[in-house]
């Protein structure tokens, strides 16, 4: 037996047995993430749960289905012969089976496996009919990170029906709300087992720090055409969050840093939740590293196909490269995909903007880290946005004998070639591929491309694919890059390319921090 099948077996016992958890505390505004202002459509999260067992439904006509508590289902399965102590792969293997009862065996990552597990998910069953089809919501997982849904659709004769018709039209609202049915989602994510044909619906509440968290939040689907078919189709599915916030830990961490690029980074919490660890980071620039970020603005500008893009570009085009080690070394996030689901690694990555300047809050999940710890938070490099002055020409007609390169900066680009796609594939789009050897340069976004002809027209680039190649002789990564060039009705004589920007790598940098893996709860102030 693994030592995760005993992890498992210990978990499931405990929640057969319904261990009370302590009361959990609602951090304070000064250790909270702070408001986010930006429109971009970024991962949040915030603190919900499941307490309730069934589903109350308010449309007319519709049939409810009020399943028994998930542990009392756990002490079913374990009372039926199946002890985690004289058989503890028995145990694993029922709560597995517990796993794939409310969620197929889709692309389930190890968080929701989890959290099931511990007893935060629940078998709804609800449904609503019209026109001779049911949608049915059968469970839903939910605790401080997500909110996970399973769903079937299916005709009166038992026919299952497509579940992602419901997500092809727009004639539909897929939402949580609270109880007075304020939208608490801008979104929703998708998937699901393709042989059962179940579908999941994934959420990510936004911008609950501006406001208390509502204790009772509702399950909103209201779809007026699946497929072909218009009808009417509505389900409001309650449950509570209490028992998920008690299951939850945000803790408090005072990690400050401020990298050699005038980078300013705060470590504030790590959230304990069932199905995944979330870090909350706030990063900003000191105003040194504005000034020079002004000037890089002011070289830009001009520069790039979208001339309102680069003015703020130096300022919000950076990130952070970090690891996470346990007690071995191990690093907890690195991307580990064995079987069907994410056994570790990132879920998700959520940036609020504070302003235009680069002021950010970041709140990443990732698959639990589990009971390795402590655990060491352990900067490795920060990736900065800089202004580039790459520019060369070169004759398509000549590259298949002899490609052009040029070295830039300890890089090597090299124009492999210049084709027009096959219309029936794409019409109007000719392919440039380059070729890149990067020496501390992490990233290239196609629209610092820009590409003109002998006569000074410029053309637009409206995308690219990405190739990883390996390494050179010199340990430089490469990078091919296909640029998909528009408005080429005849490949030109001669061409000339320009780069205004690349990102680069900086790794001097020194910083760790000690996570805590255990919070005292306290009892909430009357």
């Amino acid at each position: 037996m693994s030592k995760h099948d005993q992890e498992i077996s210990a978990v499931l016992h405990r929640v057969a047995e319904q261990e009370k958890i302590p009361d959990f505390v609602m951090p304070t505004a000064a250790i909270r993430p702070r408001p986010r202002q930006s429109k971009r459509h970024w991962y949040r999260w915030a603190s919900m749960s499941i307490a309730t067992a069934g589903a109350v439904l308010f449309a007319a006509g519709v049939g409810t289905y009020v399943s028994p508590d998930f542990s009392a289902q756990v002490k079913s399965l374990i009372g039926q012969g199946v002890s985690n102590k004289t058989h503890p792969e028995g145990a694993a293997q029922a709560a597995q089976e517990k796993v794939r009862a409310l969620f197929g065996q889709g692309s389930l990552d190890k968080g929701i496996e989890r959290a099931t597990i511990e007893g935060h998910a629940r078998s709804v069953n609800a449904s609503v009919t019209d026109q001779g089809i049911t949608i049915e919501v059968q469970a839903i997982m939910a605790d401080p990170t997500r909110v996970f849904v399973s769903y079937q659709i299916k005709k009166t004769d038992g026919t299952l029906i497509d579940p992602q018709e419901i997500r092809k039209n727009l004639e539909k609202v897929i939402a949580l709300t609270d109880e007075k049915n304020q939208r608490l989602t801008s979104g929703v994510g998708g998937g699901g087992d393709r042989e059962r044909h179940l579908g999941y619906l994934s959420f990510t509440l936004e911008d609950l720090d501006k406001r208390p968290v509502p204790d009772q939040m509702k399950l909103l689907i209201d779809v007026r055409k699946i497929g072909t078919i218009k009808g009417h189709w509505k389900l409001e599915v309650p449950f509570s969050m209490k028992e998920a916030i008690a299951a939850t830990r945000i803790i408090p961490v005072d990690g400050r840093y401020t990298t050699p690029q005038g980078l300013q980074i705060s470590l504030h919490t790590v959230t304990e939740a069932p199905s995944s660890t979330v870090l909350g980071i706030e990063t900003k620039w000191d105003e040194g590293a504005k000034k020079r970020l002004s000037q890089y603005a002011r070289e830009m500008t001009g520069k790039t196909q979208n001339p309102d893009y680069a003015p703020y570009v130096p300022y919000q085009q950076y990130r952070l490269e970090y690891r996470i080690l346990d007690k071995n070394g191990n690093d907890v996030t690195a991307y580990k995909n064995e079987g069907q689901g994410l056994e570790q690694g990132m879920l998700t990555e959520g940036r609020g903007s504070g302003d235009r300047y680069g002021h950010f809050t970041w709140n990443t999940a990732y698959v639990p880290f589990g009971e390795s710890g402590p655990f060491t938070f352990v900067l490795d490099a920060v990736h900065v946005t800089e202004p580039a002055d790459l520019t060369f020409s070169f004759q398509p007609e000549k590259l298949a004998a002899e490609p052009k390169s040029v070295e830039y900066k300890g890089s090597l680009f090299t124009v492999k070639s210049l084709k027009a796609e096959d219309p029936r594939v794409r019409e109007n789009s000719t392919v440039l591929t380059v070729e890149a050897a990067l020496r501390d340069i992490s990233s290239i976004e196609y629209v610092w491309w820009v590409i003109t002809d002998e006569s000074g027209k410029s053309y637009p680039i409206n995308g690219a694919s990405y190739d990883s190649i390996g390494k050179d002789a010199q340990g430089r990564e490469i990078m091919r890059f296909g640029l998909d060039v528009g408005e080429m009705e005849q490949i030109p004589k001669r061409l000339t390319i320009s780069l205004s920007a690349v990102t680069k790598r900086y790794a001097d940098v020194d910083w760790s921090v000690e996570l805590p893996v255990k919070q005292t709860s306290k009892t909430p102030e009357k």
